[in-house]
């Protein structure tokens, strides 16, 4: 399961760069946005999930609707940021 989350995990990286490079040019700095927004969001999205996996009962279906939930997110805001 673990290898899933990392594998989603790196095509997002790779989404958000491509993204950002298109609105904010190919740049180094689009790549160190992107890279501070994934390390961050690794850390807080550790903590929050580490807190509410502690009061779950099912951690796996906690798990993959977090991953679910998230893959829509990169949909909805490709979508959005592919238009603008």
């Amino acid at each position: 399961m673990r290898i899933v989350t990392d594998f989603c995990a790196m095509a997002c990286k790779v989404i958000w760069t491509r993204l950002l490079g298109l609105i904010v040019g190919p740049t180094a700095y689009s790549f160190t946005i992107v890279l501070v927004m994934f390390i961050g969001g690794l850390g807080l999205g550790s903590m929050i999930f580490g807190y509410v996996a502690d009061r779950a009962k099912d951690c796996l279906r906690l798990l993959l609707f977090t991953q679910a939930v998230a893959a829509l997110l990169v949909l909805a805001v490709s979508q959005l940021l592919g238009n603008s």
